[in-house]
């Protein structure tokens, strides 16, 4: 991936810097890079060209009708010059000095950690039918949220009759399934039914690094 700063500044001088820059690189290296059509030069130097003059007479004339045509021409440029760059200089022979040199980003080969989840997750239950259950999974509410690092969830159950001591946390949980669905349908046996079922989720990574356990739901199975 690229670097996520947009490299082409707002300010309109210091965009007119950048493309000078570039066109000043593209110029210098013609013979090295030959991969990048004359006309595309060209037509680049030519848009840039008609961008300063915009620019001085929006300066001279500050009149409403120069400013807008300074940012139009300022948009359309902007434009051209990201096709330029992602056509021609985004690969060899162009190197990674010569994308510094011209101030365009180079690609991140080192990729961001994720870490693993901190917040929490919980769930709503209703009753679709006999000794069926559904978890409708969502987000615990001022509880820190990082979309890279909740890849899905893990799904905490088990199974109590009314002489069983209820189970106080997740750590009490034995069966588990992972789902990155927010509705989840839990099917139960017959004899399963009037006994309480038990559920704490914990957010996941894509590498099954695990948050912290939501708080615990319960509902009897029908």
């Amino acid at each position: 991936m690229y670097n996520r700063r947009d490299y082409i500044p707002r300010n309109v001088l210091q965009f007119l810097a950048l493309c000078k820059g570039v066109l000043n690189n593209v110029n210098a290296n013609k013979a090295a890079w030959s991969h990048i059509p004359a006309p595309a030069i060209a037509k680049m130097s030519a848009m840039v060209d008609d961008l300063e003059v915009a620019i001085d007479l929006a300066a001279a004339q500050r009149t409403p009708a120069n400013t807008f045509a300074r940012n139009t021409k300022q948009a359309e440029t902007t434009k051209a010059l990201r096709q330029f760059v992602n056509q021609y200089l985004r690969f060899e022979p162009v190197t990674d000095t010569n994308r510094v040199e011209m101030g365009i980003p180079n690609r991140d080969t080192i990729p961001t950690p994720v870490g693993d989840p901190v917040g929490q997750a919980e769930a709503d239950i209703s009753y679709p039918g006999r000794t069926q259950l559904v978890l409708n999974i969502k987000h615990v509410t001022g509880t820190p949220h990082d979309s890279r690092a909740y890849y899905g969830y893990r799904i905490y159950y088990g199974v109590f009759a009314a002489d069983h001591t209820p189970p106080q946390s997740g750590k009490d949980l034995h069966e588990s399934k992972f789902s990155r669905k927010k509705r989840n349908l839990f099917n139960f046996q017959p004899e399963d039914s009037s006994k309480t079922a038990y559920f704490c989720i914990r957010y996941e990574n894509g590498k099954g690094g695990a948050g912290p356990w939501g708080p615990m739901c319960s509902a009897v199975i029908p």
